[in-house]
């Protein structure tokens, strides 16, 4: 049985192997499994000449296996590659950026006729939207497993005595 672990990033093929595409007869494509993750910045890595940058995303993430053999990975980094990360990196880098854009994403292989027999597809579950206040989710949360507690008012001020 499968379990959870912390990795150093998460990449496309954390979801599952995506050559296994080629063994399915009734598709082209194959779920392989969903990353869900919450991006509030960008990160910047160098490829093995030093000269190439690739941009990634920072923030919390996870990417769950449809396959039940494989672990649940966690990491504080992503790379999704730039076609499949583009939207959520505009608005990172945008004009007025937000705290966090938070998104989720069906991760498929699928066949092609190149060296490798296969490609990626990304099906977004949610659209990607920033997401200014941290703490909304939080109150949401809380208000959905606990009605009373979301109508509770802060304290009143009590003024302060000479």
């Amino acid at each position: 049985m499968a379990g959870t672990v912390v990795k150093s990033k998460i990449v496309l093929k954390d979801a599952g192997a995506p050559a296994k595409v080629a063994d399915v007869k009734d598709s082209d494509n194959l779920l392989l499994g969903t990353i869900i993750g919450s991006a509030d910045g960008i990160k910047i890595a160098k490829g093995a000449d030093q000269m190439t940058e690739f941009k990634g995303l920072k923030g919390t993430f996870e990417c769950i296996p449809v396959d039940p053999e494989r672990d649940t990975i966690r990491s504080g980094v992503l790379f999704l590659g730039e076609a499949f990360q583009a939207d959520i990196v505009g608005l990172l880098e945008g004009e007025n950026p937000p705290a966090r854009v938070d998104f989720g994403f069906e991760v498929y292989s699928v066949k092609a006729k190149n060296p490798a027999g296969y490609s990626w597809a990304l099906k977004p579950l949610i659209k990607a939207e920033a997401a200014t206040d941290p703490l909304e989710l939080i109150k949401k949360q809380i208000a959905a497993q606990n009605p009373a507690a979301a109508q509770i008012a802060a304290p009143a001020k009590v003024a302060a005595k000479a």
